[in-house]
Parts: structure tokens; C-alpha cells; sequence
């Protein structure tokens, strides 16, 4: 009975993390840390690819399964947000970019450098 508490706490451990690294990837975004963003993500991704090998081999008590629900609920929350904020940069990017070549076709090249 040790080891199934063990994979248990460790479960809810890995989607804890998952969780830290999702809050930790909203904090880059909002900065505009792009590559911090990346290093995260990729990071994130590997303790998703953890999660679901334990998740497979855990029965979780109805205590442990609330928190796990909780855990995911906050990630998702978390996701939205950053993705809201990514979508809001590409926005703020695209509309960089356009102005860049009215002025571009306005003026000619040696305006923009």
C-alpha cells in the first residue's frame, strides 16, 4: 500500500508543477520574455507527458481526485489568460507590422531602419 500513496502524492506533485510552470509562463508573457515562454513550455510539456503516464496507473482517492480537478481547473484558467495575452501581442505585432509597411510604401525604405 506505500507505493500507490507514493505514485498518489507524486501525481498531484507533477500537476502542481505543471500548475507553478503555467502561472511562471503567464508572468513571461505578460513581460514579453518570449524565450523564457519557450524555456517553460517545453518544460511544462514534459511534466504533461509525466502526468499522464501516472495518471494511468493512479487510482486516486476521492480526496486526491478533488485536488488533481482543482489543479487542472487552475491550469486551464491559467492557459486562457496567457493565451489571451499571446493573442493580444500577435494583435499588437500585426498591427506593428502593417504600419511598418504603409510607412515603408509611404516614404521608401531609408525611413525604416
Amino acid at each position: 500500500m506505500a507505493q500507490p500513496k507514493k505514485r498518489i502524492s507524486g501525481e498531484l506533485d507533477v500537476y502542481a508543477s505543471i500548475c507553478s510552470h503555467s502561472e511562471e509562463m503567464l508572468s513571461a508573457t505578460k513581460e514579453g520574455n518570449w524565450e523564457q515562454v519557450i524555456i517553460i513550455e517545453e518544460k511544462r510539456r514534459s511534466l504533461i507527458d509525466q502526468a499522464r503516464k501516472l495518471s494511468k496507473k493512479t487510482n486516486l482517492n476521492e480526496r486526491a481526485r478533488a485536488r488533481k480537478i482543482d489543479l487542472i481547473q487552475k491550469i486551464l484558467s491559467v492557459d486562457t489568460e496567457t493565451k489571451t495575452w499571446v493573442q493580444a501581442r500577435m494583435k499588437m505585432l500585426e498591427t506593428g507590422f502593417k504600419t511598418g509597411g504603409e510607412i515603408l510604401k509611404a516614404y521608401g525604405s531609408g525611413v525604416v531602419s
